[in-house]
């Protein structure tokens, strides 16, 4: 005969398998979920990245040629030119915000603008570091600086995403 306390240690085991069962599809799912965010954030990054008015803006700052800050700086005086700029400054600070805090895996970015994303950086870091000083500014670009050292540590430990 079956003893009524191997019934009830049968029970617990039933019901706490099916507790393990139920948060394991829990976690598949909100990892399923993130995957999707990401995915949706970083196709709203992309489409602004790739629409008609950042590729103008693009090539006007890719094909200037600034010597010092002070022409830097003087750039900024035309509307046009400081337009573009700013469109780049917010969307690439943008997405190393969302780096930083998770929302966006560093491998999507290496695998789509890493090499873009550092090129930028390597132009134009000497005035952003030489703005933070003359402005009293420290934090300007801070989090693009970050996302581009993080850039680099992820090329050189996945050679194969070529990021130079």
């Amino acid at each position: 005969m079956v003893d009524l306390a191997e019934i009830q240690a049968a029970y617990y085991m039933v019901a706490a398998t099916g507790v393990l069962v139920a948060a394991a599809y829990y976690v598949m799912n909100m990892r399923a979920t993130l995957q999707t965010r990401q995915a949706q954030i970083y196709m709203g990054i992309w489409q602004k990245m790739n629409s008609e008015e950042a590729g103008k803006a693009w090539k006007l700052w890719l094909n200037v040629k600034i010597g010092s800050y002070e022409e830097w700086k003087k750039l900024f005086d035309d509307q046009t030119m400081g337009s573009a700029f700013y469109m780049w400054l917010s969307i690439f600070e943008g997405v190393a915000i969302f780096v930083h805090e998770g929302l966006i895996d560093i491998r999507l970015l290496a695998r789509d603008m890493g090499n873009t994303y550092v090129f930028w950086w390597r132009k134009y870091e000497p005035f952003f570091m030489q703005h933070r000083t003359v402005e009293k500014y420290p934090r300007y670009m801070i989090e693009a600086e970050w996302l581009y050292n993080k850039l680099i540590e992820f090329g050189q430990k996945n050679p194969d995403f070529n990021i130079v």
